[in-house]
């Protein structure tokens, strides 16, 4: 029978090895791979590095391992008696934060409301925060808001800016730090002028009534 559900903690740049076994007649096949179907890169003496969706054993190698072969894994065992059995083992890596997206810049209307996003690869990336210029962006219901959107290694911070107003034009900041490191992107906003109209009167003229 194969072991409970484990999580495993890493850095980037370890080599991992992950082991599972399983008892039963006949002897059970077991054979890995990643719960959501992608594929993973493991490493022999004879043919290196090849990339595979399954492989068979029960030691899985992952040389220098990074955020791509973070997820679950499945060790599956089974033999021509069915049902197969399986044990899931969640690979977490820590790496140093990564900005995805080079210097942006926003266009608002005076008075409208802007919403801006940064991408980052994190993990952990519990430490987010949003700076104007050099001070920290602080929501307190006002005319901010922010958010965090998670995944197993994304993380994408939002600010809304409201009812914009000339002092919100400029810099801003965003940044995730961890235990590795941190990262920072800007965005600029600027201001979208609104061309007003000015439709001139024609003067109109009254006839005048004629003569009998």
């Amino acid at each position: 029978m194969l072991g409970r559900a484990l999580i495993q903690k890493w850095q980037e740049g370890d080599n991992v090895t992950l082991v599972c076994s399983a008892v039963g007649q006949p002897a059970p096949r077991i054979q890995w791979r990643r719960e959501d179907g992608r594929t993973f890169t493991i490493y022999n003496a004879t043919q290196g590095f090849a990339t595979v969706d399954t492989y068979n054993g029960g030691k899985l190698e992952l040389v220098k391992v990074d955020y791509t072969q973070m997820g679950a894994y499945l060790c599956i065992a089974s033999n021509d008696i069915p049902p197969a059995v399986s044990k899931r083992i969640v690979l977490k890596i820590s790496f140093a934060p990564v900005s995805r997206q080079s210097n942006q810049m926003v266009g608002a209307v005076l008075g409208s409301s802007v919403n801006l996003a940064c991408n980052f690869h994190a993990y952990p990336s519990d430490n987010t925060s949003w700076h104007r210029e050099i001070s920290e962006i602080h929501e307190y219901g006002g005319d901010y808001k922010i958010g965090v959107t998670r995944t197993s290694f994304e993380a994408i911070l939002h600010l809304t800016v409201r009812n914009i107003r000339p002092i919100d034009f400029g810099r801003y900041f965003c940044s995730v730090t961890n235990a590795l490191g941190n990262a920072r992107s800007s965005i600029t906003v600027y201001e979208i002028k609104v061309e007003t109209t000015t439709i001139a009167s024609s003067p109109t003229t009254t006839p005048l009534p004629s003569e009998p």
